[in-house]
Parts: C-alpha cells; structure tokens; sequence
C-alpha cells in the first residue's frame, strides 16, 4: 500500500490514503511541520533567531494539537538534557536553549491562563470525558505497541550504524534518537501524568518524524553506495514529486465523485433528518 502512493495512476479509495484526515493537511501540519524544522535547524545552527522561531513555533502547538505538543516537547526536553551534559564543550547551544525556553514560555502564557480558568470551570469534567479518550493509571504500555517499539529500535540501530559508525555525523544522530525515544515518552505519558487521552492518537505523532529518519537514513546510505550526493538527492527528489501527483491524482477523482462514492460517504436521510429536528425544536446549541 506504501509503494502504491509513488504510483500516480492507482486511484485509492479515501480511508486508504496517508493523511486521509483533513484537518492534518490542512491545519495542524502547517505548525506542527516547520515546527520539526526548526527542531532540525536550531540543532544544526543553534542561534538566537531560530531560537526565537523554534519557541514560538512550539509555543503555537499549545494552540494546535495536544499529541504533537507533548510529543515535541519531549523530543525538544531530550536535546535540551544532552546539552547540559555537554555544557562544557558547547555551551553555546545550552545557552540557546535557554533562550528558546524563554520565549516558548511567553508563547504559551496566553494557552495556560485559558487552561486554568477551563479546569476551574463547573463543565470541564463533562468536557473532557465527551471530546476525549481518557485512559487513567499509571503503567507501561505494551499491549498494542509491541511492534511499533521494535520498529522504533530497528530505526535506532539503522541511525547508529548508518549516522554513528559510517557517516561520522554524530550530532545528527543524537537528534534522530531524541526524536525516537520521544515516541516512547509519549507513549508511556502516563506514568508520570497518571493518565493520558486518546492514545492511539500518538502514531500521527510520530509519522512525520519517523518519515523524515527514514528518508534520511536512506539518503545518507544511498550517497554511501552512489558515491554521488547530486545523483541521490535527484533521485529522492522524484520519488517525494511522484508523491504529491498521487495526491493530487486522488483529489481530482473526488472533483466529479460516481455515484457509488456519493452513497458511500453520505450520512443517512433519516439521520439528517433527525438533526434538522433537534435544530428546529431544542433550545441552546443541542
């Protein structure tokens, strides 16, 4: 199903498609991807300008969506750890996170006055048990996750060997590996909150990531085996344009939908009925 999706002439039906969900696409990954970014770039040019653009970037997930928020800021508390430890030799870089904590805070001030008076309310309760999945304890999660945690440790071994050992570039491998042991926090938030909300939500988190480990790690392995950075950045380049037509073939077969997708996709008359009745004769915003 994945290599179908470099394949611009196969038309895959909606549920099957990557970021099939919408509001993805649409809204959340226009902060939640160059909030990555500005990970990857503050790591590789620590500076207080990105510093700025990192903070208020991850201040903006607040805003944006919970399970990329954590996520981030596990991965961004990880790197801000590893820079302590290393504060003697690049005390530049824990300075920088210094100052991205200073301005991620200012950010998020506005988000945490709203969080206080939304907890303090007589709804909140009510709220959040209707709007979110809320699992409650304190344990390690495995049922379910078994094989996503071996896939997280075949991904950090291919970062060591591919980034540590061949490479040389360490620092790069240090920011991968912050990114997948972040994925473990996040799914194992409960340990330390006692709770978490709509776990499965956690797999988008990571997808963007894991994507981008990924296709760096063939990147780095291919230039080992062309010999030729150019030649392997052309080819990748192709395979992400042959990405987007897909997308783009799938969109337009929904510009003109048949018949049977219109009845696929269409709630039932008797539901839509039901609404406009609940509409026309509640009070409030039933």
């Amino acid at each position: 199903l994945a290599v179908k999706n470099f394949y611009p002439l196969v038309k895959s039906p909606l549920e099957f498609l990557f970021l099939h969900k919408a509001a993805d696409p649409l809204i959340t990954f226009l902060i939640y991807l160059p909030a990555i970014a500005s990970i990857v770039w503050f790591w590789r040019k620590p500076s207080k300008m990105i510093s700025i653009a990192a903070g208020i970037l991850l201040g903006l997930l607040f805003y944006t969506y919970w399970h990329y928020c954590v996520y981030l800021l596990a991965t961004v508390g990880l790197l801000g750890f590893y820079a302590f430890l290393n504060r003697r030799r690049d005390f530049r870089r824990l300075k920088s996170f210094l100052f991205l904590a200073g301005v991620l805070t200012v950010t998020t001030i506005p988000y945490l006055v709203n969080y206080l008076m939304f907890i303090n309310s007589t709804s909140a309760g009510e709220v959040v048990d209707r709007l979110g999945v809320v699992e409650y304890g304190r344990y390690f999660r495995i049922y379910g996750v078994k094989g996503d945690y071996l896939f997280y440790l075949a991904l950090a071994a291919a970062v060591y060997v591919i980034f540590w050992k061949i490479r040389k570039k360490r620092d790069a491998a240090v920011l991968w590996w912050a990114f997948i042991l972040a994925i473990f926090i996040a799914w194992n938030i409960q340990l330390i909150f006692g709770y978490t909300l709509v776990a499965n939500h956690w797999w988008w988190a990571f997808a963007p990531a894991g994507l981008i480990i990924i296709f760096g790690v063939f990147h780095e392995l291919a230039v080992v085996l062309v010999k030729s950075a150019p030649k392997t950045n052309f080819i990748l380049a192709v395979l992400v344009a042959l990405l987007v037509v897909k997308k783009m073939v799938n969109v337009l077969a929904f510009v003109e939908p048949s018949e049977e997708l219109i009845q696929k996709y269409s709630f039932n008359s008797n539901l839509i009925d039901s609404w406009d009745w609940i509409d026309e004769n509640l009070k409030g915003e039933p």
